[in-house]
């Protein structure tokens, strides 16, 4: 371990990490390896292409290490397809947080204003109204072809690579389907390629012979790029749901299970040879709305809507082999329970497992708001987001400091709440420059323990708790080892605040949410 110490290692690693994320999620990496130029001279390939458009955004994600603010604008650029209903299909990554979208059919063609009107962050999906309508009138809609492609089978992309301003169509082959985490704690069916989506064509249209089968998405940039396409399967129940704005997330079962193949294991549990399932190792650390209530350790799950699950969790997919046993959460008609099949103790049970619509986490994901912070003299505190995460991601050094030092950022991430409403508060800037912090190291992404000796259960709470307090000091307690505890004088970290901010530009104390709290 290095000599330097480890809150000053930190720092160090904090400053690169943050040059990172200004740097945001661009989709500008490498093109995708060379494909098959697909045949676009059918009339019904005509027509999709005809549907297919070049989207520009200007983005402006939120800024971490400075909430009050966002990162500077970026630019980003990605394709989508015309549905029905005067609406554009995209992929959300480069529209989430943007402030202006610009829709251009191609070349020669006029760009056109458009507005995010629907979004779902976990399944990449957003939903784009145009400004000026007549636009359609030579862009009609595409028809989404409900079925899945098969294994091996060759299908078109056409989108607008971002280097180019000619449409480009491609044939990749389908290698499987699979039913796998999407981000954000969706998962959904996803259709695997055999080659990467170019950078800009994500949001095009994935075309089997005549039919818009899915569209196609692309994360990451240069060698971390990784591709796949999100089948109508996923995208007709979003484009159909009625809501606007942030799309509620499908419903699903978050009970841990295991395989079953291990002969220690059944020999364990007592298994006939001809039982097949999985097994639920525990229980405990599930909320009782979650199936805790209606499971039980040690459980074995051998049927989910009638269908025989085997010793590694998969059912089967008609056309594509096999697929994880969750996919039958999701089944049309199984919207808020499942029939399931145990074996408990040795006898049959059977159970209509209750869905939930997500998974409670105490790192959300992206919804399109900003971070809620709050300034109390030269300290900065924020709640820890999804965007916290992806610029722990981006540096491994940094991720590496906090797990050293026993940072809940690291080790509490993919926990659920340990009660309802619980956050990690954090500090989320360096300190602005006062005397009242002189003496202190930087408590840069430090999580705040407890404030006067209670223990923080989050933002809101900690506003609360500086609101209330009459005590002569602020004392604040971090969680991490090796980390300082700050005293402040209350009364002069009230009074310091306003010339702060001045100072540093800062238009507000905290965001309207917290200020709510502070100001009653």
């Amino acid at each position: 371990m290095s000599s330097v110490p480890p809150r000053l290692l930190l720092a160090a690693l904090l400053a690169p990490a943050l040059a990172l994320a200004a740097a945001g999620a661009a989709d500008t990496g490498a093109a995708a390896p060379p494909a098959d130029t697909a045949d676009a001279s059918s009339p019904a390939m005509d027509a999709i292409s005809n549907s297919v458009v070049k989207i520009y955004s200007t983005v402006t994600r939120p800024d971490v290490s400075k909430p009050w603010a966002s990162l500077p604008p970026q630019d980003e650029v990605e394709s989508g397809v015309v549905i029905e209903g005067h609406r554009i299909l995209t992929n959300a990554h480069d529209v989430l947080y943007s402030k202006q979208v610009l829709v251009k059919a191609g070349e020669g063609d006029d760009k056109l204003s458009a507005t995010v009107v629907a979004f779902s962050p976990g399944l990449d999906l957003a939903i784009l109204k145009l400004d000026d309508d007549t636009f359609f009138q030579t862009h009609p809609p595409v028809r989404l072809w409900g079925e899945l492609p098969h294994t091996r089978e060759m299908v078109s992309i056409i989108g607008y690579p971002a280097d180019a301003t000619n449409l480009s169509a491609v044939k990749i082959t389908v290698t499987h389907i699979d039913f796998a985490p999407y981000g954000g704690g969706a998962s959904g069916l996803r259709i695997r390629l055999n080659s990467e989506v170019a950078a800009g064509v994500s949001g095009g249209a994935i075309v089997s012979g005549d039919h818009l089968i899915g569209v196609a998405c692309r994360h990451g940039s240069g060698n971390n790029a990784f591709s796949f396409g999100i089948p109508t399967e996923e995208i007709l129940p979003f484009i159909n749901s009625p809501a606007a704005g942030l799309y509620p997330r499908k419903h699903g079962s978050y009970v841990e299970t295991q395989h079953l193949e291990n002969a220690g294991l059944r020999a364990f549990l007592g298994l006939d040879p001809s039982v097949h399932g999985v097994v639920v190792p525990s229980t405990a650390d599930l909320p009782v709305t979650h199936g805790a209530t209606q499971l039980d350790k040690w459980d074995v799950i051998t049927e989910a809507a009638n269908e025989k699950v085997d010793d590694q969790g998969q059912v089967p997919l008609p056309g594509n082999g096999r697929v994880g046993f969750r996919y039958l959460y999701q089944s049309p008609g199984l919207t808020t329970s499942i029939p399931v099949s145990l074996l408990r103790a040795g006898k049959p049970v059977n159970v209509d497992l209750v869905l939930e619509p997500s998974r409670p986490t105490l790192i959300p994901e992206p919804d399109g708001t900003s971070p809620s912070y709050f300034i109390l003299g030269p300290v900065v505190f924020s709640a820890a987001s999804s965007h916290l995460m992806a610029l722990l991601a981006g540096s491994p050094e940094l991720e590496a400091a906090l797990c050293y030092r026993g940072s809940p950022l690291a080790t509490r991430r993919t926990d659920h709440p340990a009660f309802p409403g619980e956050e990690l508060v954090f500090i989320a800037s360096p300190f602005f420059p006062h005397n009242l912090a002189i003496g202190y190291s930087n408590p840069v992404l430090e999580t705040v323990k407890a404030v006067n000796g209670i223990a923080i259960k989050n933002l809101a709470h900690l506003v609360q708790v500086l609101h209330d307090s009459k005590d002569e000091f602020v004392v604040i307690e971090f969680a991490e080892r090796e980390s300082e505890t700050l005293v402040f004088p209350r009364k002069a970290m009230i009074a310091a605040t306003d010339d702060i901010l001045n100072d540093n530009g800062v238009r507000s104390q905290g965001s309207t949410d917290m200020m709510a709290i502070w100001n009653k």
